[in-house]
């Protein structure tokens, strides 16, 4: 499971200065470059000003270099876990007010991977819940209206050098949509029953299609995929593209092994 590599991991665990309320505790995974940065200090002010519940401690992931991975570095994190449930989080992401107990007392039996409502700076929503598409017409469009036309154009031909399918994910950017395939691994909560059914990340995949194919690994075992939208966050997304980009094609690869649009479109109707 856990695949050595040259870049260095290492963990601390934080008890944050919160208001606690009863409950089971929960293991906040946090992946950085360095608990020193500005980002992981604001992160952790805005954790420290929510109410939790008794016990729950933040899990620093410290990680970085030229082969970092994010699902290696998660699941380094994750190998801690016993009884606890999860929530992995950026560095990058900042909680709104009661984001976090409001994610916990929506759980319901059957949820497997529970994303929050984010938002970009200046106040339009980023994130909610996000939908794969496979159709290089539609994709090109979604691209068209976000300003990028020639992104699919060029994917399409990587991806035919490559003797794969292109396959492209898009964030929802309006409130209350009527499916999706998943949530961002910015805010992931995931239940520690859901945890032991689903497992590890898949460290197949480097920066990128981490959090979908985890949502569909849930989807797949009949576990729910969800947005809770009364849970707020701010997410700066400051990820380098430069890495994402290096590893893009790889990552469509791997992921064409384990899903085709059939099966997405199935676990999609059949999650509604």
């Amino acid at each position: 499971m856990l695949v050595p590599f040259s870049t260095v991991i290492k963990t601390k665990d934080i008890h944050p200065l919160a208001v606690y309320f009863p409950g089971r505790p929960i293991r906040i995974i946090i992946p950085t470059a360095s608990s020193n940065g500005d980002n992981f200090k604001k992160c952790m002010e805005h954790i420290s000003r929510s109410e939790l519940p008794e016990g729950t401690f933040v899990t620093v992931v410290i990680s970085s270099g030229s082969d970092f991975s994010f699902s290696k570095s998660i699941n380094y994190a994750l190998s801690m876990v016993r009884d606890e449930d999860i929530l992995l989080l950026n560095d990058d992401c900042f909680v709104r007010g009661n984001a976090i107990k409001n994610v916990i007392s929506s759980i319901k039996e059957n949820d497997g991977v529970v994303g929050a409502l984010l938002y970009y700076p200046d106040g339009s929503i980023q994130h909610n819940g996000g939908i794969l598409y496979f159709n290089p017409v539609e994709i090109f469009f979604k691209d068209l209206l976000n300003g990028a036309p020639l992104n699919p154009i060029r994917s399409l031909w990587k991806a035919k050098r490559a003797h794969t399918k292109y396959v492209r994910a898009f964030h929802n950017k309006k409130k209350k949509p009527k499916r999706i395939d998943f949530v961002t691994g910015a805010f992931f909560f995931i239940p520690n029953k859901a945890f032991h059914t689903i497992g590890y990340m898949d460290e197949g995949f480097v920066n990128g299609f981490e959090d979908a194919d985890y949502c569909l690994r849930a989807k797949n075992l009949g576990l729910g995929v969800r947005v809770e939208e009364s849970a707020e966050a701010i997410h700066k997304e400051h990820a380098s593209l430069k890495a994402f980009s290096n590893n893009f094609m790889n990552n469509i690869i791997n992921f064409n092994k384990k899903w085709n649009r059939n099966t997405v479109n199935h676990l999609r109707n059949k999650n509604d």
